[in-house]
C-alpha cells in the first residue's frame, strides 16, 4: 500500500538509534542483524525495537539521502561517472552544462541509493577477495547478493585512485554496466533534444522523485538496489 510522507517528518532518537547500529552492522558484517542482536546493540526493548522498524520502514526520504550523503555517495567519483555516461557529447558541452549534467546526475543516483537503503531487508552482501597488484590504479571490487528464493547476484564495482582516495566509477550487475545503460538513454535524449534537453530531462526526473509517493514491500523478490540502478534512463 502507498504512504505519503510528509518532507518535515522526523525520526524518533529510538527509530535513530536502531538506523544507525543496523547500518553500522551491515557495513561491518554485510548482512543485517536479527532481533537479539538489535536488542544486545542498542538495549532496547522488543517493543520499542519492533516499533522503530515500522517507524523506519513508513520511510523519510530527507533523512534517507542525508544517511546516503554521509555513508555511501563520498565514495563515487560523480564527475567521472557522469563523463562516461555522456559520453562523446561531454566535449560538445559547455562547462556550465558539464557542471549542471553532473549535478544532476548526481541528484538522480542519490535518490536511487536513498530508494535502496529505504528498501533493505534480508539480502546479504558477500565481497569476493580483493585481485591487487602493487602499483595498480584500477580495481574492481567483485560482490554477490544473496536472498532467499531467488538466484544470487553478482554486484562488481569498478575503482580508480584518485587523489582523495579509491572512487567507484562505474557498477556492473550480472555483467550489466550502470554507466553503459544510462549512456545509451542519454545518447538518444542529445540526439533528440541536445545537451539542454538532457539536462532538463534529468531535472525533471529528479523533481519527480522527489515529489512521488514512497511505495512499500513486505517482500522483495529482486534487490531494491539492483530494481533502482536498472531502471537508469531519462
Amino acid at each position: 500500500m502507498a504512504q505519503y510522507v510528509p518532507r518535515n517528518m522526523e525520526w524518533s532518537e529510538r527509530a535513530l538509534h536502531v538506523r544507525q547500529f543496523v547500518f553500522d552492522y551491515w557495513a561491518e558484517q554485510g548482512r543485517g542483524p536479527n532481533l537479539r542482536q538489535v536488542h544486545e546493540g542498542t538495549q532496547l526493548g522488543r517493543r520499542d525495537i519492533v516499533q522503530a522498524y515500522k517507524e523506519l520502514q513508513t520511510g523519510n526520504p530527507r533523512k534517507v539521502v542525508e544517511l546516503a550523503e554521509q555513508k555511501v555517495l563520498p565514495h563515487f567519483d560523480f564527475t567521472r561517472m557522469t563523463q562516461l555516461a555522456v559520453a562523446r557529447n561531454w566535449r560538445v558541452a559547455s562547462t556550465e552544462q558539464q557542471t549542471s549534467l553532473t549535478a544532476e546526475f548526481r541528484t538522480l543516483l542519490v535518490r536511487t541509493y536513498s530508494t535502496a537503503l529505504s528498501s533493505y531487508r534480508d539480502q546479504i552482501i558477500e565481497f569476493k577477495p580483493l585481485r591487487m597488484a602493487p602499483g595498480d590504479a584500477e580495481v574492481t571490487v567483485k560482490s554477490v547478493v544473496k536472498q532467499p528464493g531467488i538466484d544470487p547476484l553478482t554486484i562488481d564495482y569498478d575503482m580508480a585512485r584518485t587523489a582523495s582516495g579509491w572512487k567507484v566509477y562505474d557498477i556492473k550487475i550480472d555483467g550489466i554496466s550502470l554507466i553503459t545503460t544510462y549512456r545509451e538513454t542519454f545518447s538518444e535524449k542529445v540526439r533528440s533534444e541536445g545537451v539542454d534537453g538532457l539536462i532538463k530531462s534529468l531535472a525533471d526526473k529528479n523533481r519527480q522523485r522527489d515529489m512521488r509517493r514512497v511505495h512499500h514491500t513486505g517482500n522483495s523478490h529482486f534487490p531494491a538496489l539492483v530494481r533502482s540502478l536498472l531502471q537508469g534512463g531519462t
